[in-house]
C-alpha cells in the first residue's frame, strides 16, 4: 500500500537582508519547510554549521547570555511573522479553495 503525502508549495518573498534557516540551527529543529530561490533570482549569504553554532554559544555563553536570549527570541518571533504564519495562511486558503472545488463538483 502506498500512503500519498500531501506536497503543498507556498510562495515566501523575503527582503535582502532577512535570514532563512536560524529558527531551525538555534533550536535544533529539522526544517518542516524546503527554501528554494526562484531561478531568475540572485541571491547571495553567509551559512553556519550547526556544529559551529553551538560551539560559538558555548564559547561565549558567559559573557553574552542576556544577548543570546534576547537574539534567540528575536529569530522566534521573526520566524512565526514572516515564515510560519504567512504558509499556514497560504495553507488554510489552499484547503479552502480545495474543499469548495471538491463542493461544487
Amino acid at each position: 500500500m502506498q500512503i500519498e503525502t500531501n506536497k503543498f508549495n507556498f510562495p515566501l518573498t523575503t527582503k535582502p537582508g532577512q535570514a532563512i534557516g536560524m529558527f531551525e540551527t538555534i533550536y535544533s529543529q529539522k526544517s518542516a519547510y524546503l527554501y528554494r530561490i526562484k531561478r531568475d533570482k540572485a541571491a547571495s549569504g553567509y551559512f553556519i554549521r550547526m556544529k559551529n553554532w553551538f560551539k560559538f554559544q558555548e564559547e561565549t555563553e558567559e559573557q553574552f547570555t542576556e544577548a543570546l536570549i534576547n537574539f534567540k527570541r528575536y529569530v522566534l518571533s521573526e520566524y512565526i511573522k514572516k515564515v510560519y504564519f504567512p504558509l499556514q495562511i497560504d495553507q488554510q486558503n489552499l484547503l479552502k479553495k480545495e474543499k469548495k472545488e471538491i463542493r461544487d463538483k
